[in-house]
């Protein structure tokens, strides 16, 4: 059976903002660049579920490859990011992608060594998913945000980090539920944990990598 963890201070965080907005309003001060995208992963996740890319090659398994398309496809339509579920429909895969309350960040080999969330790998698509998962969210974590994942993208030994902000929930599933997630593709995992969040009430969601015991660390967005 799961259980529900909703986290992070919303209401708090949601103030500070607020205020932050409220104090530069009066002062007739503008934010820096840095400040603004504060407050926006400040503000609750948005996404939105659509079918993207029915021409795009299923017989490409690399993780990382499908990341990158997703990223680029919510991209192009003025999104933040997004990732693809692993499930097709209507002649397409459905993509969720990230309207707001999400950050995208570039991070190097040495800011994962030192969060220790390391990958395993040089290359970000020759991690398994799960130590990807892992390391995204250990990452993610450390600068502040409830959630994240690689976009897939890598400049010699710096990767594209999405995070995400208010509004995610942790649950916690039990392996007896999914299965080894080790034993699973990256697109075996993506359905069941869509599902798992659906039935929650959620939009959307992913593994985050991390086990606790017999169970799972599920996040989900809205």
């Amino acid at each position: 059976m799961s259980k529900a963890r909703q986290s992070g201070p919303c209401a708090a965080l949601k103030l500070a903002a607020a205020v932050c907005a409220c104090l530069a309003a009066a002062f007739g001060c503008e934010r820096s660049s840095e400040a603004t995208s504060l407050l926006d992963v400040f503000e609750p996740v948005v996404t939105e579920r659509r079918t993207g890319m029915g021409w795009f090659d299923r017989s490409i398994n690399d993780w990382a490859e499908w990341r990158m398309v997703a990223h680029d496809e919510c991209s192009a339509s003025q999104r933040i990011t997004g990732f693809y579920t692993g499930e097709k429909a209507d002649g397409g895969f459905v993509l969720i992608c990230v309207v707001a309350g999400g950050e995208v960040h570039e991070v190097t080999r040495e800011d994962l060594r030192q969060a220790d969330a390391e990958l395993g790998s040089p290359h970000v698509g020759g991690a398994h998913w799960v130590d990807a998962a892992r390391a995204a969210q250990k990452m993610c974590s450390k600068m502040g945000r409830l959630a994240g994942f690689f976009t897939g993208r890598q400049r010699q030994d710096r990767y594209e980090l999405a995070c995400l902000g208010l509004d995610v929930q942790r649950f916690y599933v039990e392996r007896s539920e999914v299965g080894d997630l080790r034993k699973l593709a990256w697109d075996e995992a993506g359905p069941t944990a869509d599902r798992l969040c659906r039935a929650r009430g959620n939009g959307s969601g992913f593994f985050s990598g991390r086990e606790l015991g017999e169970e799972y660390e599920l996040l989900c967005v809205p």
